[in-house]
This record gives structure tokens, sequence and C-alpha cells, in this order.
């Protein structure tokens, strides 16, 4: 009669036992996890990223420029011509349109490569989403609104939006307009990322709730962080001053004065033009991508233009105001959007920066599948405007960096040598890691099938295979997952957007990662 007690209390005792090695496993295995974030985090704070969404300036300390000799200006233009063409072959560009301005004139116009996958030309005339270009129009907007007395450069945004407010309602009184422009509010880069949720938001309460639970980073004023949420802000804040929409407002008092006839706030009108289809970078080669178009976030990112137009645009920058029609700014308006703050690089719109000595003002703009940079030299009186139908984060600055390389030539020197790894050599190091993971994970699992089946003649166990060692895997696949959006800087979805091969791969080696350690534990009988 004891015997089936007995039987019983030992399943028990196994089962028991088999709970508490499940448990230990589990913490060991989010114990290895977190030590990866945490080294993931060091790093994250010891090196200098330049990724997609985040506008970053030229090296502090610059190499000793080289002077570049040209017969004539045709030689010049020929010498930008073929540096362009080599930069968009580096980074497998599809296609990409070049305008360049000099005092009042455009002076050249390039385009390369193909706008679609049926091969249409690029021309000057092709549309491109500006991504982050747009800051600097919705910029402009606010400040003609300052130069009318409609807005108050230092007045509370709670002024124009009484529904503002952040998590700290104290800092919610004391951001103004001013640092939402200059990127100064204390918003983090991290909620801007959030920002394609704002696409949905249909009604000022789903707006405020957009913006309710943010933790400022810093107090308002304090120190520059770059935030899209600074901008959509804005966008918002043009709408309740002018009592129109923000593409109604933009239409009528920048486009129109500046005769800018190809640029759109409307997708399906932009492609009733031309405008071309975007491109993803997956695993180092481009892929065309229907994306959404996020239209609520036109203010951010997703006005449309040529580089035509857009070489207009630098005109009027270049010029007091004017491309040699209506003025769209005073002088002095034009000043203060072009002057950032003490300690800060970030102006209203755009970013200053350096090139060969050389003061400049700039901006990169990019979504998930369009990439494009504007760049005015004022002292020389130059512009550039490069647009291009593709983007991934591993190419954003090499291509910002060719822009800048153009005014170098522009400018009388050749463009500097890079100072990161290289587009195509990034990728050929991830090929080749991937190679290697992929003969890693074949292994695993050939060697999990060949143990299962061999397993009742009790061979021995691989020294990697056992727990410990089998621990290892799951956990540092778990703290990649975590640790490498915060190392980016981005959240998940947002480097889902801008580097699905990436996110991809981090999504797939996790899971297999998870179903290789859970096969080898319950073979060794832990229910």
């Amino acid at each position: 009669m004891q015997a089936p007690d007995s039987h019983a209390a030992g399943t028990m005792s196994e089962r028991s036992a088999g709970h508490s090695i499940l448990k230990r496993s589990i913490a060991t295995m989010i114990a290895i996890g977190v030590a990866v974030v945490l080294v993931l985090l060091l790093l994250s704070g010891l090196i200098n990223r330049e990724i997609a969404w985040t506008a970053s300036r030229s090296p502090r300390t610059p190499a000793l420029p080289i002077r570049a000799h040209f017969a004539d200006t045709a030689a010049m233009f020929a010498a930008v011509d073929a540096y362009v063409k080599s930069e968009m072959n580096a980074v497998r560009a599809p296609g990409l349109s070049l305008a360049i301005v000099h005092g009042d004139q455009i002076v050249h116009r390039r385009s390369f490569g193909i706008a679609d996958p049926q091969g249409r030309p690029v021309t000057s005339e092709t549309p491109f989403i500006l991504g982050s270009l747009s800051k600097s129009f919705t910029a402009l907007a606010i400040m003609q609104q300052v130069g009318q007395g409609r807005v108050v450069l230092d007045a509370p945004v709670q002024r124009y939006l009484t529904w503002f407010a952040v998590r700290d309602s104290m800092a919610s009184t004391q951001i103004t307009v001013r640092h939402l422009l200059n990127q100064t509010s204390g918003l983090p880069k991290s909620a801007g990322l959030q920002l394609i949720r704002g696409a949905e938001a249909a009604t000022r309460a789903e707006e405020a709730r957009l913006v309710t639970g943010v933790r400022l980073h810093h107090a308002p004023g304090a120190a520059f962080e770059y935030s899209n949420l600074n901008y959509w802000l804005l966008g918002l804040v043009l709408e309740a001053v002018t009592g129109t929409s923000y593409e109604t407002y933009v239409h009528a008092h920048v486009f129109s004065p500046l005769g800018m006839t190809h640029t759109y706030t409307d997708e399906r009108e932009a492609q009733r033009h031309g405008l071309a289809q975007g491109y993803r970078g997956w695993f180092g080669f481009p892929r065309a991508e229907e994306l959404p178009y996020y239209w609520r976030e036109m203010s951010v990112g997703y006005l449309i233009s040529d580089a035509d137009d857009m070489a207009k645009y630098l005109l009027a920058h270049l010029n007091g105001g004017s491309d040699g029609g209506p003025f769209v700014i005073s002088a002095q308006g034009l000043a203060e959007l072009h002057t950032p703050p003490v300690g800060s690089p970030y102006a209203m719109g755009w970013l200053t920066d350096s090139v060969v000595g050389t003061s400049v003002l700039w901006h990169t703009g990019a979504v998930a599948n369009y990439h494009g940079d504007m760049l005015i030299v004022p002292s020389a009186r130059w512009g550039v405007v490069m647009l291009s139908n593709v983007n991934s984060f591993v190419l954003e600055g090499q291509l910002s960096a060719a822009a800048k390389g153009v005014a170098s030539l522009l400018l009388g020197y050749e463009p500097p040598r890079p100072r990161w790894i290289r587009f195509r050599a990034v990728y050929a190091l991830i090929a080749a890691l991937g190679v290697i993971w992929l003969a890693w994970r074949i292994k695993q699992v050939a060697t999990l099938v060949r143990w299962r089946k061999s397993a009742a003649s009790g061979p021995a166990e691989p020294v990697w295979w056992r727990p410990a060692g089998a621990l290892v895997d799951p956990g540092v696949a778990l703290g990649l997952f975590v640790g490498v959006p915060l190392l980016l800087g981005s959240p998940l979805s947002t480097l889902r957007w801008f580097a699905p091969d990436l996110t991809d791969w981090l999504i797939l080696n996790t899971v297999v990662a998870l179903l290789t350690a859970g096969a080898r534990m319950a073979q060794r009988g832990v229910k």
C-alpha cells in the first residue's frame, strides 16, 4: 500500500525540482540579458552616432582641407557630378536629383538613376518626400506669424494650445514657442520617434494624450535635444493662430509666393505628377516599398517637393526672404530663423555647422524610404539640395556627408575623407556575420536532433550545449533585442521603420534562441 504513495511522492519531488530548475534557468537568462543591455547602454554613451532620425554635426576636428583646382566652372560642376554619382552608387541609391544655386540664380541641375522599378528616369522635376527638410518650412511659417504679431516667440505654448501639458505640470507652463523652434523644450527624442501614432489622432483630446505622459529630459531652454514632437506641436500652433490647416497655409504663404509649383501636401497629387517610388535598404540592397503616408505629420517630415522647387526655396534663404518675387519673411525674421541659441547647434529648422572652415546651415531629411539634404553657405551664397528615393539608417551619414562634400567642391576644396566605415563595408561585415550566424544556428538544430535521436545510448553532450552554456544564447539574444534599440536611441517600432533588416534579424534571432533553449531543456526533462 505504501508503494503508490512512494511513487507519487517521488513524482511530486521530480516536478518540484523541475520547476525549481526552470525558475533558475529563466532567472539566469534574464540576468544575462540585463548584463548585455547594460553593456549596450554603456556603449551608447561612449560612441558618437549618426543615425537616420538625428541631426548631427561634422567632426569638431576636421582634417586639413585639400585645395581642388578647376579650369573653369564647367569643370567644377563636372567634378561635382562625378562625385555625387560615385557616392550615389556607393550606397546603391536607385535615383537622386541635385540642384545648386549661387547668388540669386539656379546654376546647376543634374539627376541620376531611376524613379521607379519600371526604369523611369529621375529629373529635376521628380518629386520626393522631404522628411525633416519639412521642418524648415514649419519654422518659416511660424516666423511669418511672429512678423505679423500673431505669435510671440517667448510666449508659452499653452497660450496657443490650451490643452498642451506634459507630465510635469509646472514645466508645461514654461515651454515656449522659441523652445520648440530651437529644439530646447526638453521633449525627448524618443517621444518624437513614436509620433507615428499622431497620424491617428483626429481630435484635440487624442492629440493631448500623445504628450500628457511625456517626461522631459531636461528643463525647458536648458539644452538641445532633437525631437520630432517639437515640430509636430508647431504645426498645431500654426493651425491654431491662422484658423486654417497647415497644408492650406503653406501653399498660400510659402509655396505660391516662391513659385514652388511642384511642391505638394498630398501624396496622391504628387503621384499624379511623377512622385519617385521610395525604396528601403534590405541588407545593403534597395527594395521598392509602398509605405503609409503620414499626412498628419506634415509639419515634421511629409512635405513633397522636387529639386527645382527646393532650389527656389534655398534662393529665398540666401536673398533676404525672396527668390526674386515677393518676400516671404523679413530680413530680420530670416536672420533670427538662422541663428541658434548660445551653446546649441540648432537654429530654427536649420542646423549650424562648418565645411572646410566655412559656416554653413544645413538639414537632413528622412522617412523610411526617402532621404534628402539641403545646405546653404551664406557667406559665399552657395546652396545645395540633394533628394534621393532610398533610405536606411546605415546610409544616412554617408549621403549627408556627400552634400557637405559637394559644398567643399564649390568652395574650392576636395571633399573630406570619410571618418566612418562606408556603407558597403558595413554590409559586407553584416553579410559575413550573417553567414556565421546561420551556420551556427544550423549546427545547433542539427546537434539537437542528433542528440535526441541517440539519447538512449547516453552520448556525451557538447560543452556549449550543457545547461549553463545553453542559457547564454537566449540571454544574449534577449539582451540584444532590448538593448540594440536603446543603443540606437530608438523604440523598436521606429527601428522597424528605418531598419527592417536589422529589426527582423533581432526578432528572428530571439525566437530561434528561445525555441532552441526550450527544446534543450525539455529534452532534459524540465517540465
